[in-house]
């Protein structure tokens, strides 16, 4: 989009803070529903999408929603998500901390099941955060819950849990969909993030419980994300089959390497398209370093940007199945393990959730001393920032003095879930070796 028609969508607020990158969005054309789907349902879910315009739309029915009870089931725990057994794991530097933030997450749940961006930041523009996405914030807040050991079987947290995937399931559409239109802006943006992340939830689920009840929905779910794919560069962007950038893609595929490892079945074409995505994605004459966007090489541009695509790709790498020992991934996990997390000052603002969400996954998998500083660091700098009384007791403000680089688009639930998953990493992570890492932690 150019430059003067993408100024005419955002306020003057709508830059980010502290960078001077801006959201690039298209509002919903004129007369076109939110609530229409741009995919019918595959009959042949392993069918090779041809290349051209995506099928005609077709208004798709909701879901009804589905009970999960969770007396008399018998849990059947893949074995990619053995090691989030709260009774095995052991005890790390963060579980208070993770503790605590659950804690605020299950306060903040809706009587309906959902978790909503908006809520819960009065200082945002206009009195709310300034993208809306109940797919989203329910999808992040039940990885949350997992990641630490929490499902719907079992556990002090099982009835928040269970009640946030009820809602999942109640606005699922017929060709998998998981996202709950909102205001025009939202929708032309966060719609494919957001079916993303809520798919990476659904396949968890499955994963830590084996359910039965939830594996339709999931299968449909990453269906979805197949049927999505851009047939050309092979990734995902803001709406489907239209476009590929590195970020929506990251939340894609991490989805689709969760219900591989819950046992679901990903067409290999599909993971063959995420290959060339990031070939294509590569930075020339930075080795180990990738572009938000190939076809707009000029998007994104800030330090910040620049290492959160570096931290991204490089754990799209290893989910695709580039070796630990790889240089030129050696060379990008020690480029991130050199950025401690730090809010930094008023003049250079260092504070960046998403950047330490993955660049704690790359460096989990990566190991070493390197791994073991940067964590200690998160630990310290979150613990110091924690809120610890009041309503908002266990979660960290979105903007303060110092605002997240995102905070002001996603919230204070958004940097909190950020924030939790990232602590959570050393037990939460997905193996990117088979089902276990066995073979693929560096030594």
């Amino acid at each position: 989009m150019a430059r003067s028609a993408r100024s005419a969508l955002m306020t003057p607020a709508g830059r980010d803070a502290g960078d001077g990158e801006e959201l690039s969005v298209a509002m919903t054309p004129a007369g076109q529903s939110p609530l229409v789907n741009t995919l019918r349902p595959r009959t042949d879910p392993g069918a090779t999408l041809a290349a051209g315009p995506a099928p005609t739309a077709t208004p798709l029915p909701r879901a009804r929603a589905l009970v999960l009870p969770a007396e008399t089931r018998v849990r059947e725990t893949a074995e990619a998500f053995s090691r989030r057994s709260r009774e095995t794991r052991g005890t790390t530097e963060a579980d208070a901390m993770v503790e605590k933030g659950l804690e605020w997450l299950a306060r903040s749940q809706q009587a309906d099941g959902r978790w909503t961006l908006g809520k819960y930041d009065p200082a945002g523009a206009g009195g709310a955060v300034r993208l809306q996405s109940d797919s989203a914030a329910t999808g992040l807040a039940l990885l949350s819950f997992l990641g630490a050991g929490y499902d719907h079987f079992d556990g002090r947290h099982r009835d928040a849990v269970r009640r946030g995937l009820e809602w999942l399931l109640s606005v699922q559409k017929a060709d998998g969909d998981l996202y709950l239109p909102a205001d025009p802006v939202s929708n032309s943006c966060a719609r494919m993030y957001s079916h993303g992340i809520a798919t990476t939830a659904l396949c968890e689920a499955v994963g830590m419980t084996g359910d039965p009840l939830l594996r339709p929905a999931a299968e449909k779910a990453v269906g979805f994300i197949v049927a999505s794919q851009q047939p050309g560069r092979g990734g995902w962007r803001y709406q489907p089959r239209a476009d590929s950038d590195l970020s929506v893609s990251g939340w894609m595929l991490v989805a689709l390497r969760a219900g591989v490892l819950a046992g679901l079945t990903v067409p290999a074409e599909t993971f063959a398209g995420v290959e060339t995505l990031l070939d294509t994605s590569a930075s020339p004459g930075k080795e180990g370093h990738y572009l938000y966007n190939a076809s707009s090489p000029g998007q994104r541009p800030s330090d910040l940007s620049a290492a959160c695509m570096t931290a991204l790709g490089t754990l799209m790498r290893l989910h695709t199945g580039t070796p630990h020992g790889n240089e030129p991934l050696r060379k990008a996990a020690a480029e991130l393990a050199a950025i401690t997390p730090s809010y930094g000052g008023r003049d250079v603002r260092a504070r960046d959730a998403y950047l330490w969400y993955y660049s704690s996954q790359v460096l989990v998998q990566t190991g070493g001393a390197e791994w073991d500083r940067w964590y200690r660091q998160l630990c310290r700098l979150l613990e110091s920032k924690q809120i610890t009384t009041g309503g908002d007791a266990g979660s960290w403000d979105p903007l303060g003095p110092i605002p997240d680089r995102w905070g002001a688009y996603g919230g204070r639930l958004y940097v909190t879930a950020l924030h939790l998953l990232a602590l959570e990493v050393p037990y939460r992570h997905l193996p990117t070796y088979g089902v276990t890492d066995e073979g693929g932690v560096a030594e």
